[in-house]
């Protein structure tokens, strides 16, 4: 189901994702295992074809660049370099490892071997390495082959009603509902198109929404870059007052990993599509990204806008809650999909 990563890109700036590719390749693999060797490996010497990140490489170690093809004998200095890289990539893997624990599905021996974790484990334990690989794959839509890209729609809509459950538990007092595309017929914002949603959305507010506002005016909040995805509203004695407190939310899962953090959230697409003024309500962001640098600190904290869960954060929130993946309350809001993603991902029918 995920296509065979030949040789991983290693990327200088965003080297989270290239951790991320580590743990895809070792998806890839017919053992599900991955040597260090294995990432450091460059292309076969018959039509290399180096990496940005490679070339930035050679530029600074004054390798000459009278021609590319120069480097069809794959120059000894830069496999030194990607075999030092690698090495460190694995820190980065351990540090997962010592963050999440008995929840990363992977295992790292000898500080130089990963391999996928799932012997041994009761069906509990399994399911929630699942969920973690789950999220991986959220964030590996376009390594998908093409027989299965219509996946993808169904794992964005799958991560948009995981972030639904985590938010309903995080505040059990708030009414959380879905609004992106995911949740059509779904809960109180029944309404089938978007402009109904925020049309239903608004009188939930005790507003309305201004006179010039039609269909037209409300695409902008449902759909692209941007969007609202997951709305909370405090008012359980149903006061009919203005200014409640309020979430808005959007569920970052992209086709494109490297595209997820140059979203845009604005949340005053849909606020100033009322006519009352709402100003500054919770604003999270959702992504199945594991956005962190080394000893667990984000990558870049200048990019999380508001309240920020990456993958890491997600699975600890899991276990901090006690969200079984088994349970019913798990099962009605996400169904089997996700661990059926999981399963065909591992070729797991015919495997474990």
């Amino acid at each position: 189901m995920l296509k065979q990563i030949e040789s991983i890109q290693f990327k200088k700036k965003d080297f989270f994702l290239t951790v991320d590719e580590i743990e895809r390749k070792c998806l890839s693999t017919p053992d599900f295992s991955l040597h260090v060797n294995d990432i450091a490996k460059r292309p076969n010497d018959i039509d290399i074809n180096l990496s940005d990140d490679d070339k930035e490489f050679t530029e600074d170690s004054e390798i000459s660049q009278n021609s590319s093809d120069e480097f069809n004998e794959s120059p000894p200095e830069v496999d030194d370099w990607r075999e030092m890289k690698a090495k460190e990539f694995f820190y980065l893997l351990e540090d997962r490892k010592n963050i999440l624990g008995d929840l990363y599905p992977f295992e790292i021996s000898n500080n130089d071997t990963l391999s996928l974790d799932f012997k041994n484990l009761n069906e509990e334990e399994w399911n929630y390495k699942k969920l973690y690989i789950f999220l991986l794959l959220c964030n590996s839509m376009k390594y998908f082959n093409e027989n299965i890209r219509s996946y993808r729609n169904s794992l964005a809509a799958s991560f948009e009603k995981f972030c639904l459950l985590l938010i309903r538990r995080l505040f059990p007092n708030f009414f959380i509902e879905g609004i992106g595309t995911g949740f059509k017929n779904h809960g109180i914002l029944s309404g089938n198109g978007a402009f109904e949603k925020i049309e239903c959305l608004a009188s939930l507010f005790n507003t309305r929404l201004k006179s010039f506002c039609r269909e037209e005016h409300i695409r902008e909040v449902t759909s692209g870059d941007g969007k609202l995805d997951i709305v909370g509203w405090f008012n359980p004695i149903k006061d009919k007052a203005t200014h409640m407190p309020l979430i808005f939310l959007q569920c970052a899962c992209s086709a494109d990993d490297e595209q997820i953090f140059h979203k845009n959230f604005d949340y005053k697409k849909t606020s100033s599509k009322f006519e009352t003024i709402i100003e500054n309500p919770m604003t999270f962001m959702l992504s199945p990204l594991c956005y962190r640098a080394r000893g667990g600190a984000l990558f870049d904290p200048s990019y999380a806008n508001g309240c920020f869960f990456d993958r890491i954060r997600l699975m600890l929130c899991l276990e901090h809650l006690n969200i079984d993946v088994s349970s019913q309350e798990f099962k009605e809001t996400l169904g089997t999909l996700p661990l059926q993603i999981v399963n065909k991902a591992l070729h797991a029918e015919q495997t474990l």
